[in-house]
């Protein structure tokens, strides 16, 4: 029998995404599997796999740990088909590109996720990582914001609709604690002035001069966030993000999607803004296209464009949100303090 080689690339949320996924399906398929962890910063994380996970051995299933200092083309091969896989039982070692979770026909739903948080939790947590876990207080909602880089969760989820969301929930439940965290420290620190009673920021998002978010340390401090944030009764963010979808997979698959449109939920709509966003993109330096979409998304970010007329009302959204934190129970008057 050959092997499933999964080169996967991008940033950590793309990556876990793929090697979880992929791991399931090779158990499930019993096939054997090889992970190829590129550790560079031309593709998104400047660090080992050992940087973030003490395990690196199971049955049937090896990690390559690459050093790579330059930027090299992905397989051109990025979908999994049945046609793949009968190529690995007939003795060929098949290599995909892969960077986000891969199709699961044959799994249901309920039993890959399943799966896939016992992949997580069979790993190993690097000491680093694991002093880094943050503890926030029982019960709380999970918050996470997705800036910089990320073009499409940019312009699904600007600032402001973050902003009415909070202040939404919170006018109904003022005894809700969020913890939150994110790529945008100084966004996050202002939600936390707004509601200082409320909102726990995580550790990094304190801190004044945060790790670089693609070296060894801002990987380790992601990865930790993610930990926290997958034990949340209920996950807000942006529905382009990666990061996000996984918290809610390894914790209660809770997950709210904040968009200023339901066509961004859609995984067509995510993949045509990515291919247009990073269209020509070599060595992470902008685009011609990325510089283009720089205005559109300073428009978008503005307060006054949440009445834009084929928006859902704020009216609309909001109710939808407070559904879901109904559904949790959470009693909507303060506890009085005698």
């Amino acid at each position: 029998m050959g092997e499933l080689i999964i080169d996967t690339r991008c940033g950590l949320g793309n990556r876990l995404c793929a090697i979880f996924s992929a791991w399931v399906i090779a158990e499930s398929e019993k096939i054997p599997l090889r992970i190829i962890w590129r550790r560079s910063i031309h593709d998104g994380a400047y660090c080992h796999f050992t940087d973030l996970f003490s395990t690196v051995k199971f049955d049937n299933i090896e990690i390559d740990d690459i050093e790579q200092d330059a930027h090299t083309e992905w397989p051109n091969v990025h979908r999994l088909s049945d046609m793949t896989l009968d190529r690995v039982r007939a003795g060929e070692s098949v290599q995909i590109g892969v960077r986000e979770l891969l199709p699961h026909e044959k799994i249901p739903d309920w039993l890959f996720l399943d799966r896939l948080r016992e992949c997580f939790l069979r790993l190993q947590l690097n000491p680093d990582v694991q002093k880094r876990i943050d503890t926030p207080q029982q019960p709380f909602v999970g918050l996470h914001v997705r800036f910089t880089d990320h073009i499409p969760a940019t312009l699904s989820t600007p600032q402001w609709l973050y902003r009415n969301a909070i202040d939404h929930i919170l006018s109904e439940y003022p005894s809700l604690k969020i913890w939150a965290c994110g790529d945008a420290p100084e966004f996050l620190r202002e939600l936390y002035r707004r509601h200082p009673d409320n909102i726990t920021l995580s550790p990094s998002a304190m801190e004044q001069e945060p790790p670089d978010r693609y070296s060894a340390v801002g990987i380790q401090t992601a990865l930790a966030d993610l930990v926290s944030l997958s034990r949340a009764q209920l996950v807000i963010a942006s529905p382009n993000s990666s990061f996000s979808t996984l918290a809610g997979y390894f914790g209660t698959r809770n997950t709210y999607s904040l968009s200023v449109h339901p066509s961004f939920d859609h995984h067509y709509t995510r993949s045509i803004l990515w291919i247009i966003a990073h269209y020509g993109d070599t060595n992470c330096k902008p685009t011609v296209t990325q510089k283009m979409l720089g205005p559109l998304i300073r428009l978008v970010s503005r307060s006054a464009f949440q009445n834009f007329p084929l928006f859902p009302t704020n009216h609309e959204r909001m109710a939808e949100l407070s559904r879901k934190i109904e559904a949790l129970k959470i009693p909507k008057t303060k506890p009085v303090v005698i």
